[in-house]
């Protein structure tokens, strides 16, 4: 299990060194991060299960589409 970000990924591209741990679940907080979608992001993450630390959803709707804010 990794929490957050399995180490050695990274979240924004998904790529990783020659250490990675490969989690069959990730937890991670607030949101998924791109990274766990593209490069090899997808078979080191496993499950990814996100987890709630109170983030209230106007800010993630603010985070998601920060065009709007403008």
């Amino acid at each position: 299990m990794a929490v957050d970000v399995p180490s050695g990924l990274d979240c924004d591209t998904g790529e990783h060194g020659d250490a990675c741990i490969r989690a069959t679940v990730t937890a991670t907080f607030v949101a998924s991060k791109p990274g766990f979608l593209t490069g090899e992001g997808k078979p080191q993450c496993g499950d990814v299960e996100i987890v709630s630390i109170g983030v209230p959803q106007t800010v993630l709707a603010l985070l998601n589409n920060p065009q709007e804010n403008y």
